[in-house]
């Protein structure tokens, strides 16, 4: 006797299979899943625990010089937001500016004095550097461009 599958035997063994697959556990236990694992990255800051308070500033990124309402939890801002009584600004702010309470945890920031020779910048102490501005300084005053000096 040969057993012959037909369409109609395909067809109930595809509904059948999707049913069964909607029915268990396994595809809402995998959504939630990766739900949760999409939303835990390690190098995700998490901002520290403390009293949540607004400061009123103004943004430095740009010529316009909008002004910031930064949310900080304690000292450290986690967003910024324009204000909208402004009379410069209006309520405007640049994505920069939106963006600037990130610029803190960029991998590409300056941590320490550097110093510029030509195309290379090189890093150096920080005794050094407060040497090299005095010298600086002291080589303007004594030729008379002390206001040159911002």
């Amino acid at each position: 006797m040969a057993t012959q599958i037909t369409r109609r035997d395909w067809l109930k063994l595809a509904g059948g299979s999707v049913l069964g697959l909607m029915l268990s556990p396994v595809p809402w236990k995998l959504v939630d899943d990766s739900a949760i694992w999409t939303q835990n990255w390690p190098w995700v800051p998490t901002p520290l625990k403390g009293k949540i308070q607004n400061k009123f500033s103004a943004c430095t990124l740009c010529p316009a010089g909008c002004a910031v309402r930064a949310r900080c939890v304690g000292e450290q801002p986690v967003s910024l937001w324009s204000v909208s009584e402004h009379p410069l600004s209006r309520g405007a702010l640049c994505p920069v500016g939106f963006a600037a309470h990130h610029f803190a945890y960029h991998p590409l920031r300056i941590m320490q004095p550097c110093r510029r020779t030509h195309a290379t910048v090189s890093p150096v102490s920080l005794d050094e550097a407060i040497t090299a501005i005095a010298n600086v300084m002291t080589e303007m005053q004594t030729s008379g461009a002390m206001e040159f000096v911002a």
